[in-house]
């Protein structure tokens, strides 16, 4: 896999750079930002699904981005359940269908991607 990286690996932040970028203003465009590029998690079901009739074959799992975790935190994603459903694409009714072994992966792999302080939280809540 390439890697991309914004910063070169031989950034060395103390060669004289002493200037802050520029601020953020609201004359900017918004960036077109592709947030297929964070899988995290695909996997084949064991057992498919016909969905709108068409067969669901594999689940993929995103990396949760900083906007998924602000959403969460500020109730616009008002549970877990919708997180992992804009992780993942799928509807509600989808996630519901999936037969045990099937929802058991996805749950596992979801709770790996899941920043560590809202594992804690759900942890110590139950």
């Amino acid at each position: 896999m390439e890697d991309f990286s914004l910063i070169p690996d031989k950034f060395d932040p103390s060669s004289g750079v002493t200037e802050s970028p520029p601020a953020v203003t609201d004359s900017l465009a918004m960036p077109a930002i592709d947030r297929q590029a964070a899988v995290a998690w695909a996997r084949s079901l064991l057992f498919p699904l016909k969905v709108d009739g068409r067969w669901l074959r594999k689940v993929t799992l995103q990396h949760p981005a900083q906007g998924d975790i602000d959403d969460y935190a500020s109730g616009e994603l008002k549970s877990l359940r919708d997180v992992l459903c804009r992780l993942t694409g799928l509807h509600p009714d989808t996630i519901r269908a999936l037969k045990w072994p099937d929802s058991e992966a996805l749950h596992l792999a979801f709770k790996d991607v899941l920043p560590s302080f809202i594992v804690e939280e759900i942890e110590s809540h139950g």
